[in-house]
């Protein structure tokens, strides 16, 4: 389950936004938003390029994206 508020937090301390993620995993606006708000679930591949992208260390990727 992916914690919303602080994925949110994160990219708007690196000054990303929702599109710049859409256009770094070649999905819609409306894909990234389902997935963000735990519509539908980010793929595992999906995790490691935004974690990538982002420089996320591997607590702030659990803290993100394996949220309970």
């Amino acid at each position: 389950m992916t914690d919303t508020k602080r994925f949110e937090i994160v990219l708007l301390e690196k000054g990303k936004t929702k599109k710049d993620i859409a256009n770094l995993l070649s999905l819609s606006l409306q894909t990234i938003y389902n997935k963000i708000n735990n519509v539908v679930d980010f793929k595992s591949k999906e995790i490691v390029a935004i974690s990538e992208y982002l420089k996320l260390s591997p607590k702030e990727r659990d803290a993100i994206f394996f949220a309970k």
